[in-house]
């Protein structure tokens, strides 16, 4: 006896399909974890940053201001341009745009820069959260899909939570 389609409950799906929807909520998940938490990654840093660029750490703070504030307004952006040009390709440029910013924040020659290239971070991870929640409705079966998007809304606010404790010095 194949297991093709459940019909006895509609909107289940396929075998097929149920392990593809969980395949890319706990996708989705790993890389909320890993985008959202660089708004908050810098927060533990703080006070090595302000020496490492000798500013005070009310300054070094700014780190977080700019990437928020680049965050909110490339939400607002990134909504309609994942209408435009795909909910998977925007967030998949997203991840990795979100990516090769953190990596050069981390080798900043100085305060300025850092501040630039957190905006750009800030931007660069707004593709992602708009995107994602729209894609889980065009990917996940009604059946599934509470589970898929609170999984991925816990992921974005356990964010706040992880990426803190995983980048603060040691």
């Amino acid at each position: 006896m194949a297991l093709t389609t459940n019909t006895d409950q509609p909107g289940i799906g396929t075998v097929g399909e149920v392990r593809r929807a969980r395949w890319t909520v706990f996708v989705l998940c790993a890389a909320a974890l890993l985008v959202i938490g660089q708004l908050y990654s810098v927060v533990p840093l703080l006070n090595v940053l302000a020496v490492r660029w000798s500013v005070t750490p009310s300054v070094a703070a700014w780190l977080v201001t700019v990437f928020g504030l680049a965050y909110a307004i490339g939400m607002l952006i990134s909504g309609p341009l994942s209408d435009r040009f795909g909910r998977r390709r925007l967030a998949t440029i997203g991840v990795f745009a979100t990516a090769a910013f953190t990596l050069t924040v981390a080798f900043s020659p100085n305060f300025p820069v850092a501040l630039c290239l957190r905006i750009a971070q800030g931007l660069a991870a707004a593709c992602f959260a708009p995107a994602v929640l729209a894609y889980i409705p065009e990917r996940v079966t009604p059946s599934r899909r509470a589970f898929a998007l609170s999984a991925l809304i816990g992921s974005f606010l356990a964010a706040a939570i992880v990426a803190p404790m995983v980048a603060g010095p040691r």
